[in-house]
């Protein structure tokens, strides 16, 4: 049974440069996870992490930045 996260927008108070950083990893992955095949399975763990160059925590961050 899978897991699901509900994540909220970072928090106001976060430095800006923060947030610029959290944007700019978000630009270099977005390709490489729309590129994934509709329908292809898709696991959060660590294969997928590596793949992307990224830590599950940093992820949760960079999806918050959107």
């Amino acid at each position: 049974m899978g897991v699901t996260d509900i994540v909220y927008p970072l928090e106001a108070d976060l430095p800006k440069n923060k947030i610029k950083q959290h944007k700019d990893t978000w630009k270099s992955i977005k390709k490489p996870l729309n590129d994934l095949r509709e329908g292809q399975c898709i696991t959060f763990g660590r294969r997928l992490f590596l793949k992307l160059n990224v830590m599950e925590n940093e992820y949760r961050f960079i999806v918050r930045s959107r």
